[in-house]
Formats: C-alpha cells, structure tokens, sequence
C-alpha cells in the first residue's frame, strides 16, 4: 500500500464520517497506543514500551506523553543517549514540564555514570590482558603445566612490543577480557 492509497483512504473516511469523527478516532488511536506503553513499562517490558511510543509518534510528533514514556522506556533499557534525546524534545514541547527535567538530570547522571564505568572497565582491561598475561602463563610454567617460551622464558608468548590491549588477550587466550574491550569499542 502506497502513501497515496493512505491519503485516498484518509479522504474517503473524512468524506463518509465528517472530520470531527475522523478526528476523534484518531485521538482515541493515539490514547490507545500510550495506554499500551504505559502497561508495558508497568511490566517493566521496555523494548516493547518504545515500540508503542514509537507508534504512538508515528500518529503524532508532538505528543509530549509518548515522548517521556519513550524516554522512560530507553531509561529501562540503559539507552541513556536515547532517553535524553527524547527528554530534550519534551522539553521543546512542554519547556516547564517537572517530571521531564527531573528525568533528563537522571539520564545525563547515569549517562557519565556509564561513561566512567566503561572507562574503568577497559582500563582494567587492558591491564589485566598486558599484566596477568605474564603472571598467567608464569604460573603455568612454575606448575610444570606449560614449557617456557624459548625466547622470552618466562611464558609471555608470542606478546610483542606495540600490541594493542586486546591483541594481548587475544594472545594470552584471555575471552572474557576480549569480550569487554570488542563491547567497549562497539559503543
């Protein structure tokens, strides 16, 4: 179905019914898809929450209900960009709104919160893929359970100078440590 065929459909039932009925229904279309986020963020069922405010959006841009439920909605999923955008555009909408503003500091709170703690997370990384990689495999050699490295001696494998963090871990056969630094960089 095309957009012209919407249009063409729109017009008959303006036509048939009169605008105000059309109108109506539409209010009552919208009413429904915000009722469904909000019982889907009740259920703490955040995907599919944003999947109704986006319909709900989809009816009317400017509904300043349907943009805080959908900031609501990325807050539940830790999409904290997301939640500010959207808390940014209920701000445009409704500039006084108390409760949008309350949740846009929470938003940016969290956002630097995760910010730091991703930093954190591959710093520690990193030092765990450059510093245990020797203390591991020294451990395995001081067990008997690994020959040293005919070159480097004390177990630090193929490990060269100019390594990147990851291809350390990699190396070292560190996957948790991998797992950590591929999801920091897919952010």
């Amino acid at each position: 179905m095309t957009e012209g065929h919407v249009q063409e459909g729109q017009r008959l039932l303006r036509d048939f019914f009169g605008q105000e009925l059309v109108s109506e229904a539409g209010s009552v279309m919208l009413a429904a898809r915000l009722n469904t986020a909000l019982c889907w963020l009740n259920l703490r069922e955040w995907a599919k929450a944003a999947a109704a405010c986006d319909d709900a959006l989809r009816a009317d841009s400017t509904s300043v209900k349907a943009h805080y439920r959908r900031a609501q909605a990325s807050m539940g999923l830790r999409n904290f960009a997301s939640a500010r955008d959207s808390l940014k555009e209920v701000l445009r909408l409704d500039p006084e709104n108390p409760e949008a503003k309350k949740l846009l500091h929470e938003a940016s709170s969290k956002a630097k919160d995760e910010k730091s703690s991703d930093k954190e997370q591959l710093k520690k990384a990193a030092q765990l893929a450059a510093g245990g990689l020797g203390s591991a495999a020294g451990r395995r050699v001081a067990a008997g359970k690994q020959q040293p490295d005919p070159i480097l001696g004390g177990g630090l494998g193929g490990m060269q100078p100019g390594m990147s963090a990851i291809d350390v871990a990699r190396q070292a056969g560190n996957q948790e440590v991998v797992d950590v630094m591929e999801d920091h960089l897919a952010k």
